[in-house]
């Protein structure tokens, strides 16, 4: 049984259905917020100092910020992130997506808090997408509504991206990459184990079993007598004699 089933037995009960729509309707109304006052946005920010200071809800309220303040660009994002959201609700349960979210909040305020990591709902973002391209990989998204890609390319991509920030001379940004890369594997590390062995396996037993195979141009067939096989012109029929060996029907021994 995985943690997640463990802990699901034991607190399932306490699970918030619909989380990630709760979180899109905050996003919505934190975007009005902003429109009308946008200095709203520094009371929500994950400010280490002001979190020491008793302003404790910064530990939260930073996924609830919008990526850009664009309209069309947030209603696509928000749109996007409530279809996946019910997506892996239905996938995984309400617990279970429960805990992906937060765990994800948790490390990225970890992150934040110890090595300066710029908090805010892009990893929030990035978390939830990963998972979905892992849960539904042959999903298809219209690409500036007009190409179908499927979504484990997109991962792929951004995946791609992530590993150039984990690379870069920035220490908060490599802390932000290994807390989307952690959150992820918390969930899915077994689920890759499990498939890397079973590919190797596959793949060993497909090369015993090629080693095993005969050549197209080998016989199977062989006259002990005349040392035809079935490959030559004339259409021979093959019998095993008493004496255990094989003969063609012309050199086969009579029956004593």
């Amino acid at each position: 049984m995985a943690w997640t089933d463990k802990l699901e037995a034991r607190y399932g009960k306490y699970a918030i259905p619909g989380i990630v729509r709760g979180i899109v309707i905050l996003q919505i109304l934190v975007y009005l917020l902003l429109q009308a006052s946008p200095a709203f946005k520094e009371i929500l920010i994950l400010n280490p100092a002001k979190v020491m200071q008793g302003e404790v809800w910064r530990l939260v309220t930073y996924i609830f910020l919008p990526r850009e303040m664009s309209l069309i660009f947030v209603i696509f994002a928000l749109y996007i992130l409530w279809m996946v959201g019910n997506a892996l609700e239905e996938a995984w349960g309400a617990f279970k997506l429960n805990l992906y979210v937060l765990t994800g909040v948790i490390c990225m305020t970890v992150a934040s808090l110890l090595f300066g990591a710029g908090a805010d709902g892009v990893v929030f973002y990035t978390s939830i997408f990963f998972a979905f391209a892992t849960v539904y990989p042959n999903f298809t998204f219209l690409l500036f509504f007009i190409l179908p890609v499927k979504v484990k390319w997109l991962a792929f991509i951004s995946a791609g991206f992530l590993a150039l920030q984990a690379l870069g001379p920035s220490g908060a940004a490599r802390a932000a990459a290994a807390a989307i890369v952690v959150n992820y594997l918390l969930f899915f590390g077994e689920y890759w184990v499990h498939y890397f062995k079973n590919r190797a396996e596959t793949k060993e037993r497909r090369a015993r079993f090629d080693a095993a195979r005969l050549p197209e141009d080998e016989a199977l067939h062989r006259c002990k007598i005349c040392n035809r096989t079935e490959n030559d012109p004339a259409d021979l029929d093959f019998r095993v004699a008493p004496d255990g060996e094989e003969y063609c029907t012309e050199h086969l021994p009579a029956k004593k």
